[in-house]
This record gives C-alpha cells, structure tokens and sequence, in this order.
C-alpha cells in the first residue's frame, strides 16, 4: 500500500476555500499558483481523499444538525398545522408527512444495508464451510488411496 503523502498548508487552504464556494479564478489568484498546478492538486489522489472526506465531514456535520433540530422543527409544523390559517396549516401537514416519509426512507434504507452485510457474511461464512468439507473429503480420500 502507497504511503499517503501530507499536503501543503497552501492545498488545505484551497481545498478550504473550494468548500467555501469560490471560483476556480479567485482560489487561483488568492493562493497565487497557476492554471496548471491548481489542476494537478485536483487530479492527485491524495488532495482528492482530503477534499472527499472534508466534504463527507460537512455532510455529517449538516445531517447532525437537522437531526438535532428535528424535534424543534416537528413541534413547531405541528402547531402550525393547528393554527387558524388554512394554507399555513395545509403546507405545515405536507411538510410534516414529508419528513416522516424522508426519516422511514432513511431508515428503510440502513436496515438493507444491514442485512446485505449480515448476507454477505453468512454467505462467506458458508463458503468458509463447504471449502472446509471439501477439503476433509480430500483429505479422507488421499488417505484411502495410500
């Protein structure tokens, strides 16, 4: 395995300033580097891991957040939904049906992945196993021809 080499305090820089969203022109310009080193560090591997898990870090980050919020945000649609206001009351409904439908998506979709890897275990597991059988009759068959 290829040792990982560390960046320069100048590529995290520019990997801060892409996730802070500015052009391709201003990072150039900012960190004083040209057209061509800029497109290096995007094509090597190692600023590429460090940008995938800054992004990965962001998304956790953000999905924390609103999961700490969610409480607050389902109390407060749910009073809305209550309140004298018709349209208000109708969109806090559609919001509120929404987010269960998004949090039972979510949920759904991490017990398949649980089950595809417990499957996928049993299934190795069980190929460990006829392997083994296999090899015992081998050995048991060896053994008689002698």
């Amino acid at each position: 395995m290829p040792k990982e080499k560390s960046l320069t305090k100048k590529q995290y820089s520019v990997i801060e300033d892409i996730l802070n969203g500015l052009d391709e022109a201003e990072i150039i310009q900012k960190h004083k580097i040209s057209f061509t080193v800029y497109h290096k560090w995007l094509g090597d591997p190692d600023f590429a891991r460090c940008m995938d898990n800054r992004i990965s870090f962001a998304y956790r980050k953000s999905d924390a957040y609103l999961a700490k919020s969610s409480y607050t945000a389902a109390s407060y649609l749910v009073k809305l939904a209550g309140s004298g206001s018709t349209e208000t009351a109708r969109k806090a409904c559609l919001d509120i049906i929404a987010m269960q439908k998004q949090i039972n998506t979510k949920q759904n979709k991490d017990n398949e992945e649980t089950l595809d890897k417990t499957s996928q275990n049993n299934e190795h597991k069980e190929q460990q196993q006829l392997s083994s059988e296999a090899a015992s009759k081998l050995l048991a068959a060896l053994a008689e021809e002698k």
